[in-house]
């Protein structure tokens, strides 16, 4: 049995004006592609920053296993940068430039560890997100919304993460980029978390876990599944609420109905 990826003990986290947003959520997540719903305001984005260390809980703990990436919704991005510089490899490249043209120098030996099949690498993820044709000394300022998703994903892929965690990442994205999205996820072998509302997408995780009132409950399947559950738990609920209000009905007519009495007719004893 693997060890999870990601799980939380006991998490809570309050605001300072006292609300509390997550109440002892404990969870462990192995890997596969599994999403966070709820309502606005419900946490997931809390969550999510709970994970990544960009907030601190107000009790319990986070465990990971493994290197963590997080693509954050709308994230803000210098316009001028390169699409290189926005994959993080423009130093791996010019490192591995370095090398080929002769340098021994350990500080480019370091720079590229482990990645001397970079250019491959890259080229092989822009065709799985259909980028294929963007050059990486193109300015981020060109490109679309969608573009800018797709390339954020894929510079965290070529990071080689174990975990990873996406916060409505469709947002921006066309048809055919939500379909080019959800084939890199189905292709990725490690423990994916998703905050999304996309009923596309949600159809196509392993499990979803519900946020509501402080609390995570998970659900095996896709979205068909959660909703085929929670239609039935409501339909169970309904049928419960029906019944016993037949039988408080029930008890008010008998109380309201008047009794009826037999008479007993006494036998007479003769006056003597």
């Amino acid at each position: 049995m693997h060890t999870p990826t990601l799980a939380t003990h006991s998490l809570s986290y309050r605001l300072p004006q006292g609300r509390t947003v997550l109440d002892q959520i404990s969870m462990g997540l192995r890997p596969g592609r599994h999403a966070l719903i709820g309502d606005n305001g419900a946490g997931k984005s809390t969550l999510l920053k709970l994970i990544t260390g960009e907030l601190t809980p107000s009790s319990g703990t986070v465990q990971l296993d493994g290197d963590l990436a997080h693509l954050p919704q709308n994230p803000a991005v210098e316009d001028d940068l390169t699409v290189a510089e926005l994959l993080d490899v423009q130093q791996t490249l010019r490192a591995l430039e370095a090398v080929e043209a002769g340098s021994v120098r350990e500080e480019d030996f370091d720079a590229v560890a482990e990645d001397w099949d970079i250019r491959e690498r890259i080229r092989a993820w822009l065709a799985r997100a259909g980028l294929e044709r963007i050059e990486l000394s193109r300015t981020v300022g060109s490109l679309s919304g969608g573009e800018m998703i797709l390339l954020r994903l894929t510079g965290l892929m070529l990071r080689r993460p174990s975990l990873l965690l996406l916060d409505e990442p469709t947002n921006n994205l066309d048809s055919r980029a939500r379909q080019r999205l959800r084939e890199i996820l189905q292709q990725f072998s490690g423990t994916v978390l998703v905050v999304s509302h996309d009923r596309d997408l949600l159809e196509h995780v392993d499990s979803i876990g519900e946020l509501r009132a402080g609390s995570l409950r998970w659900f095996g399947g896709g979205l068909s599944f959660y909703e085929e559950t929670i239609a039935a738990e409501t339909e169970a609920a309904a049928q419960q609420v029906t019944q016993a209000k037949a039988e408080v009905k029930k008890q008010r007519r008998e109380l309201t109905e008047p009794v009826s009495y037999t008479h007993l007719t006494l036998p007479t004893t003769p006056y003597v």
